[in-house]
């Protein structure tokens, strides 16, 4: 019985071996039609999955392909600018978001997603008061956004401003960043 249990776990691992081999074959099938595809969303999926595996060249490759092909394809400039964001090549993120909010500004979704990238890329460049204003527009068209928030919290401490007990505060209770939104709106406003 034992030579059973044995043989049965022997074809097992042979069955998962096999597996595995055809999930590969299926991989590297549907990257090369991803890859050869003519469709502008394939190619920018295609794009995103490099992306999330960090081979960021590759998928800046794909992105910028892309919109040689179709400049006005959102989907691919924000990837394009997200995959910057991720390489460290922080200047050419933010030109890729200016082009975003330019052609974009009356889009209030997209406008606010390039804000994100945009200040994301500041503050990783330690440029805190640039992080500042775009996490501070993105909380004027969207008060109740919790990410641009902690984001705006957070540079803000980093300038000198507010102290970690502050972001502590926020993370515990994210209704005191709009307490603190609207005090300073009310004070600024009364002072113009």
């Amino acid at each position: 019985m034992s030579d059973q249990s044995s043989t049965s776990q022997f074809d097992i691992l042979c069955d998962l071996e096999e597996q595995e081999k055809y999930v590969e074959l299926l991989n590297m099938s549907v990257e090369a039609l991803l890859k050869n595809s003519k469709d502008i969303y394939m190619q920018t999926w295609y794009g995103v999955a490099l992306k999330g595996l960090k081979r960021y060249e590759e998928a800046i490759t794909v992105f910028k392909r892309v919109l040689d092909v179709d400049r006005d394809h959102y989907p691919a400039e924000a990837a394009l600018a997200e995959a910057y964001l991720d390489s460290e090549q922080y200047d050419l993120a933010v030109r890729e978001c200016r082009t975003i909010l330019k052609k974009y500004h009356k889009n209030r979704g997209v406008f606010i997603d390039g804000l994100q990238i945009m200040g994301n890329a500041f503050g990783r460049q330690g440029k805190y008061i640039l992080a500042e204003v775009a996490y501070k527009h993105i909380l004027m068209l969207d008060p109740n956004n919790e990410y641009a928030g902690l984001n705006y919290l957070y540079s803000l401490h980093k300038q000198g401003v507010y102290s970690k007990g502050m972001l502590d505060s926020y993370e515990e209770n994210p209704k005191f960043l709009l307490k603190i939104w609207h005090m300073e709106n009310t004070l600024f406003n009364n002072t113009i």
